[in-house]
């Protein structure tokens, strides 16, 4: 069985960084980065379901349905002086 490649990314390395087991995501609408192995996005838990938002409407967050997420880390702090 061969490891699907999505847009031709690399496999990304969860056993390096921050990454921890999706299970242990916060499940009460807080926005976390998320991997499914090959891809990142900013999501979030809602109505029961991974959301992600919609970048043509800013307003409406849709079902992150490309890819189940693995692993997630909390979003990094901004940058001092912001």
């Amino acid at each position: 069985m061969t490891t699907p490649k999505y847009h031709g990314n690399p496999p990304i390395d969860t056993t390096q960084d921050q990454w921890m087991d999706i299970i242990s995501a916060p499940r009460d609408g807080t926005r976390i980065l998320a991997t499914n192995g090959y891809e990142v996005e900013k999501i979030r838990w809602q109505r029961g379901i991974w959301v992600i938002r919609n970048c043509s409407d800013p307003f409406y967050d849709e079902e992150w349905d490309e890819h189940t997420p693995t692993h997630w880390m909390p979003l990094p702090k901004p940058p001092k002086g912001v």
